[in-house]
């Protein structure tokens, strides 16, 4: 078992040989895609090194929401909110998504804000994505697996499979994944490891992640223990809890009640400052990542913030274009290095993921400009 933690030489690696050996290699060798895939790579890179605000490229990863539906009510969770949409993509649009998206993406993110075993499609899903030779992950809560399912996930050729346990006692788990049963979960889990033994494959990686705040936190030892136990793959302890998530990235006191207090895990703690940002770097979606939610708009990012902003439905109208519309190029624009302070408000300067250089000049952080 693998395990990611923040500062280790060793998932570092991990991450590093995973992507270029799984993820992105064997999708630039295939016969009819690859040339095109390994050319539109190169682009978005560039042009994301560039920081240019017209791209030329399409995305080379997608989320794809197949379900907005989710029976737990974890706090600040997008699915079940009022006014938000609940319900499945159909397998035709996602279909109809592959063939348009398809011969230049590399990575498909088979997830977004719902639990995405409700949709029972997911398995044709899974395997219409496969058989154009893409990588494919999805997430889960484990707790709308129904008996069988592993096996047939198995057989689907899925590439990783990550499972949100955030504790090993139900008290613990409980007090984020509201609705749910860890007994469910952990027996859900074991049936998946048991079916890739029967079946004598690699495929796919199970990684349990564990979001970690002040909630969870004196149990992260005990999570070592029981993951490998169960004979996961990978175990992620790299997940510090965003108070973004939570729709709390500007209350002070929100900080104190969920983040925890081992440095290692405090990559959000100051996000509620003024102009502040947990990475120190500039958003990368903005040049290699949409997302497809599931009732078929593009929204920017996967994140709570982009998730929210619907921006043309791509079956109707070339990807090209939506990707480059006003609300693309003023976002890029945010996070060019010697970016001066927006003339009006866009909805990326409220994001305070990645750094956005304007939000540092002495005008600005004295608390001007309408900053979030």
């Amino acid at each position: 078992m693998i395990i990611y933690e923040e500062g280790s030489r060793v998932a570092r690696w991990s991450r590093l040989h995973k992507r270029l050996f799984h993820i992105v290699g064997p999708r630039l060798v295939h016969p009819r895609d690859g040339p095109r895939r390994l050319t539109n790579l190169l682009t978005c890179e560039r042009s994301r090194r560039q920081g240019r605000l017209e791209h030329p490229g399409r995305p080379y990863v997608l989320f794809t929401e197949i379900s907005s539906v989710c029976q737990l009510r974890c706090p600040g969770c997008l699915s079940g909110q009022d006014g938000r949409h609940a319900t499945f993509m159909e397998l035709d649009r996602f279909r109809r998504l592959l063939d348009r998206f398809g011969p230049w993406l590399v990575d498909l993110e088979l997830y977004g804000w719902g639990e995405p075993f409700l949709n029972r499609s997911i398995f044709e899903m899974i395997a219409l994505a496969k058989s154009r030779n893409l990588f494919v992950r999805t997430s889960t809560n484990c707790n709308a697996f129904r008996q069988g399912d592993e096996a047939r996930l198995v057989e689907t050729g899925l590439d990783q499979l990550n499972c949100s346990l955030d504790g090993v006692t139900q008290g613990t788990y409980g007090a984020y994944r509201i609705g749910a049963s860890l007994e469910r979960s952990l027996e859900a889990l074991r049936r998946l490891v048991d079916a890739k033994r029967r079946a004598g494959v690699r495929r796919p990686l199970i990684e349990w992640q564990m979001i970690i705040s002040k909630k969870n936190q004196h149990e992260v030892d005990a999570v070592r223990t029981l993951a490998q136990q169960v004979g996961v793959d990978i175990l992620r302890l790299d997940l510090p809890f965003s108070l973004m998530h939570i729709d709390q990235a500007d209350n002070p006191e929100a900080t104190a009640e969920w983040i925890a207090d081992d440095p290692k895990y405090r990559r959000w703690a100051n996000a509620h400052a003024q102009g502040a940002w947990a990475f120190d770097c500039a958003c990368s979606y903005l040049w290699t990542t949409l997302q497809v939610d599931a009732t078929g708009q593009i929204n920017p990012c996967p994140n709570r913030l982009g998730s929210q902003i619907q921006l043309g439905d791509p079956l109707v109208e070339d990807v090209n274009t939506l990707w480059n519309q006003p609300f693309f190029t003023q976002a890029r624009a945010l996070f060019a290095p010697k970016a001066q302070p927006p003339a009006g408000h866009h909805p990326c300067m409220a994001c305070k993921e990645f750094r956005q250089p304007w939000k540092a000049l002495p005008e600005v952080a004295a608390g001007g400009c309408g900053l979030v």
